[in-house]
């Protein structure tokens, strides 16, 4: 079976074209920039190489690295925010409900587990008011009803609350799912564990033809989801942490250790040295 890492027809991602870091009761948040316009972001002929990119924001992150917090600006910046919020509450229509109940995820420990909806929507829009949430509430409630749960009713969802000018994401929790990432990678090179817990990740597949399966995801953390495990789970594992520099990359020849000559290089010296003492 092979892996078209394409979009479904009826989903995009969004960006902005800029973005700001503002601290908010002593937690930093990423949000759009005052005059900044959303635009449709395409990462279809690049997705494994947005995936390295955050997996090297987890390296950063795992080994107290500096300006990991620049990292994570740059990624945002060329790729958008990762829609954290359609991930926590069980039920997917959570807006819908009073009360939701969230995945329990180390992303979102410190915040709450179950909530009311407009605390919970305020994680991500801190700058808002009650009525202000409320209305946006108001709002994706009547698409659904206009639309009748299409996709075009997600996508006005997602117009309401995750890609709005009011959306914002901690980049502490940007790095702690990074960093999650990173570390199960490092497991499993290290064959502490054989098994990944999928349920953990939000991917959609489809089938296609019959014939191959085709990613289809709504945020760019489902895009992420999808391409990780797909890259984990391959018959062949390509995706690799350097056993000298620790980045993760692709490897071109599947035994490969090394993401660059240089470092094979290095590495030869290292253990020859070892040797000598």
């Amino acid at each position: 079976m092979n892996f078209n890492y394409s979009m479904g027809e009826d989903s995009q991602l969004y960006k902005y074209s800029e973005y700001i870091i503002k601290e908010i009761e002593e937690r930093k948040y990423i949000f759009p920039a005052d005059n900044a316009q959303i635009q449709e972001c395409n990462i279809n002929e690049k997705v494994t190489d947005v995936l390295i990119e955050l997996l090297d924001i987890g390296k950063g992150v795992y080994f107290n690295e500096t300006d990991v917090e620049g990292q994570v600006m740059n990624f945002v910046s060329k790729y958008g925010l990762l829609g954290f919020i359609n991930y926590f509450p069980i039920n997917e229509l959570y807006f819908l409900d009073k009360e939701i109940v969230l995945k329990q995820d180390k992303m979102i420990d410190e915040y709450l587990i179950k909530t009311d909806v407009v605390s919970y929507i305020r994680i991500f829009m801190p700058n808002l008011l009650n009525q202000d949430i409320a209305d946006k509430i108001l709002m994706a409630k009547e698409n659904i009803k206009a639309n009748r749960i299409t996709e075009n009713s997600k996508m006005l969802i997602n117009m309401n609350f995750m890609y709005s000018h009011d959306y914002g994401e901690p980049v502490e929790m940007i790095t702690k799912y990074a960093k999650q990432l990173y570390e199960d990678l490092i497991k499993i090179q290290n064959e502490d564990t054989n098994d990944l817990n999928v349920k953990d990740f939000v991917a959609l597949f489809e089938s296609k033809n019959g014939k191959e399966l085709v990613l289809k995801y709504e945020t760019l953390k489902n895009a992420m989801d999808a391409v990780f495990v797909s890259e984990v789970t391959a018959e062949v594992r390509k995706l690799k942490i350097c056993r000298y520099c620790d980045k993760p990359f692709i490897a071109v020849n599947p035994k490969a250790e090394y993401d660059t000559p240089a470092c094979k290089n290095k590495a030869n010296v290292y253990k020859f040295r070892s040797k000598e003492k």
